[in-house]
């Protein structure tokens, strides 16, 4: 009988997307893409942009790069979701990225309402803008600290160490476990 064994899967090069991150990251512009990564940049800032720009959803921008760069279904629905994840690396998730896109939207909508001077639509564009980007919570990141549950932990102990912990703890100041008394155990471990 064969046995099975699992090993674990390393890979030792960057991938295309690994290489135009770092692209996009370079500040100092030290990176330079290959011919094929240079192709593949340009579908994902096509992607990016005529989400932004022509308010398209995904399926329609899958359509949009399956028709204009001759590829496939799935490769188009790839490049929709890496256009996401490395556009609205703001965290550098697909969940910012959509949400990048909408604020992108409603900034197009409120530029359009100062041109006709309707204020009163700029001003909700500013109230969305502010729900969105998360700045009417405290900290949109920080979990609700009254929902989560507290922690029970059972803990066997002898009796005589729930006495020396018990000492320990009933004395003023501070518990220096440095001065705890040996008691007798058991080894479990053998």
């Amino acid at each position: 009988m064969n046995e099975l064994t699992i090993q674990p899967f390393i890979r030792d090069r960057k991938t295309a997307i690994d290489s135009i991150r770092e692209y996009v990251l370079d500040t100092r512009e030290r990176v330079v893409l290959s011919e094929t990564n240079r192709e593949i940049f340009n579908r994902l800032k096509a992607a990016w942009v005529f989400m932004i720009d022509k308010s398209a959803t995904k399926d329609e921008t899958a359509e949009m790069l399956q028709d204009l760069y001759r590829i496939s279904d799935v490769q188009a629905w790839r490049d929709v979701k890496n256009a996401l994840n490395l556009f609205g690396e703001a965290s550098r998730a697909e969940k910012e990225g959509e949400r990048e896109i909408l604020v992108q939207k409603i900034e197009k909508l409120r530029r359009l309402a100062m041109e006709k001077k309707d204020y009163k639509t700029a001003a909700e564009c500013d109230k969305n803008i502010i729900k969105a980007r998360g700045f009417d919570k405290k900290d949109p990141d920080l979990p609700d600290f009254a929902k989560l549950e507290q922690h029970i932990y059972i803990v066997v102990m002898p009796p005589a160490m729930l006495e020396l912990l018990t000492k320990m703890v009933d004395q003023p100041g501070t518990v220096n476990l440095n001065k705890v008394e040996d008691i007798e155990f058991t080894d479990l471990s053998k």
